[in-house]
């Protein structure tokens, strides 16, 4: 059978979820919150509709996925001084600290995919990954 991209794509989201499983586990992180503690790091102050709207989710999952974040202390909603209708997303000292961890896990499966890979190769790599992107937003 002829292998497809969405195939090894498929694939690696599983090795990648699996690993992220496992190393998470022990802070009560389950890899769907991971995206949203990454977004709010890194546009803090955001909106529940920004969010919702980059990671391609609908509000209900959004507003459950806060809902279990801020159980977990990683986030808190403040109110907007300009406009009191908007609240706004900020990370905890907590989930600073998940963020961080998920970086360190980023750069670590990387290194393990990447082994035996020249940087050359690795750059080529990432070069074609970002066209790829652009195409998908086509």
């Amino acid at each position: 059978m002829e292998h497809t991209f969405a195939g090894h794509i498929t694939e690696l989201r599983k090795h990648f979820t699996s690993y992220c499983e496992k190393e998470l586990e022990q802070d009560n992180i389950t890899i769907g919150l991971l995206d949203p503690i990454i977004y709010i790091a890194k546009h803090e102050g955001c909106t529940q509709k920004q969010l919702a709207e980059s990671l391609l989710m609908d509000n209900g999952y959004v507003t459950r996925t806060l809902k279990k974040l801020e159980s977990l202390q990683m986030i808190r909603r403040i109110n907007n001084n300009d406009d009191k209708r908007i609240i706004n997303l900020f990370l905890t000292d907590s989930g600073k600290k998940a963020f961080e961890k998920s970086r360190m896990l980023f750069k670590k499966w990387d290194k393990e995919v990447f082994s035996g890979i020249s940087s050359e190769e690795r750059e080529q790599i990432m070069n074609l990954m970002q066209k790829i992107k652009q195409n998908r937003r086509k």
